[in-house]
């Protein structure tokens, strides 16, 4: 098989995506530097539109928040009164933004538990508000992993049953859910299936 290269043809994909991505980078530390260096009033008004913006995109923790500040080259002094600000506006709230967001992730995905806790705590927030959040949130363990069951065993049809529960099973528990429910649940819901066929 011959293969033809055509001599005038430069594949130079690769190198502007380095070159781009190169520029991304000197960008970043200019702005990193530029913002180091500012002073007080008028690092919290750049401190404040960069907060904006990150707010627009999603609601984000205290933590989240100070941490993208922080890497921008923001003054802890400046980002802490940043934060109170918004925190006096209600734009900023652990608590409300903790219980919202394990609500999301309950309904959504199913999360339950040490799962749910843990997604908590990769948004930056606090043991106490992760445990206040786990503890308002009213879920029957036992009914969302039997939904979520019916719909994994769906695609373990062509598997032996030892091997359905394993996998559902698993599932269940990287959810947080206890090996108690888990294995009731993924166990109703082969039966369930069998019973429809």
């Amino acid at each position: 098989m011959v293969s033809y290269v055509d001599p005038e043809y430069e594949d130079t994909s690769k190198r502007r995506h380095r070159r781009d991505a190169r520029e991304q980078a000197e960008a970043r530390r200019r702005r990193y530097e530029r913002n180091a260096s500012m002073g007080h009033s008028e690092a919290v008004s750049a401190a404040k539109e960069a907060a904006f913006g990150l707010l627009d995109r999603r609601a984000r923790s205290v933590g989240e928040l100070r941490q993208a500040l922080e890497n921008r080259g923001f003054a802890a002094d400046a980002v802490d009164a940043v934060i109170a600000r918004l925190g006096e506006l209600g734009l900023v709230n652990d608590e409300v933004y903790a219980r919202d967001l394990a609500r999301s992730l309950s309904d959504t995905r199913g999360l339950v538990g040490q799962a749910l806790a843990l997604q908590l705590r990769r948004r930056l927030l606090g043991e106490e508000t992760i445990t206040r959040a786990l503890a308002e949130l009213d879920v029957d363990e036992r009914a969302s992993a039997l939904r979520l069951a019916k719909k994994k065993v769906r695609s373990c049809r062509n598997v032996e049953r030892r091997r359905a529960l394993q996998r559902v099973g698993g599932f269940l528990a990287r959810r947080g859910y206890p090996p108690s429910v888990a294995w009731e649940a993924a166990a109703q819901a082969w039966d369930a299936q069998e019973a429809d066929e």
